[in-house]
């Protein structure tokens, strides 16, 4: 697995690279006919969030998969957050779907140790399995709580999804396990080791028919 997922991200880093260079090229050649209506200014400087990005993400995949230390940096998961549902296309969330951010904390007591690229990763894993456990009775609906506990600082995410049982949830967290047709079952696995790198942890309950809740807990990070 490790010596595959380092071919693709070299891989994917060539042509991620060239459409950077092509997209530029792009951007040169609209400016020159202005004026550009707002939605595809918009357009266009989203698509380069979303390339720089992408490229980010890739170098970081590479070296985790080569047992680097982590970019760590004094972050916030607000701000994390807040990068993050950017990320979150409206195409990827049901309709009627609410996600609300909580904090019980102050910001100036949130500051934690880490690598923003690769727990922003962790955090988009989350979010999409949440919006995927939609239950057909009811509206979706995800609930991102922070709050300081002892001396860490925690995420939790919960929704009123479908849920798991007890065989479930101990199954999870092994790699190539996935509930999803579609899935490679590695998403909470690397979430939990990233977790796990940077001092933190990552656990679940869930109640079948009724929802889940995943939390994160990092190290507190003191400011003073």
């Amino acid at each position: 697995m490790s010596e595959m997922s380092a071919a693709l991200a070299h891989e994917l880093s060539q042509p991620l690279t060239a459409a950077n260079v092509d997209l530029h090229v792009i951007e040169v050649e609209l400016h020159q006919l202005k004026p550009l209506s707002a939605k595809l200014e918009e357009a266009v400087l989203d698509l380069q969030k979303h390339m720089v990005r992408s490229i980010q993400i890739v170098t970081r995949i590479h070296d985790f998969i080569k047992s680097r230390e982590p970019l760590m940096e004094p972050v916030r998961w607000h701000d994390i957050y807040q990068d993050v549902i950017h990320l979150l296309p409206q195409t990827e969330r049901p309709a009627g779907s609410r996600i609300e951010w909580i904090s019980k904390a102050h910001q100036s007591s949130t500051w934690v140790m880490g690598d923003s690229i690769q727990l922003s990763q962790v955090l988009l894993n989350l979010l999409r399995n949440a919006l995927q456990a939609q239950h057909v009775d009811r509206l979706l609906r995800l609930k991102v709580l922070e709050y300081v506990e002892g001396m860490s600082v925690s995420l939790s995410i919960s929704d009123n999804g479908t849920g798991m049982d007890e065989a479930t949830i101990e199954s999870a967290l092994t790699a190539f396990f996935s509930t999803k047709n579609d899935g490679l079952g590695v998403g909470l696995a690397i979430s939990k080791s990233i977790m796990e790198q940077h001092g933190g942890s990552l656990s679940i309950e869930s109640v079948l028919g009724q929802g889940t809740q995943i939390t994160l807990t990092l190290p507190q990070l003191k400011t003073t």
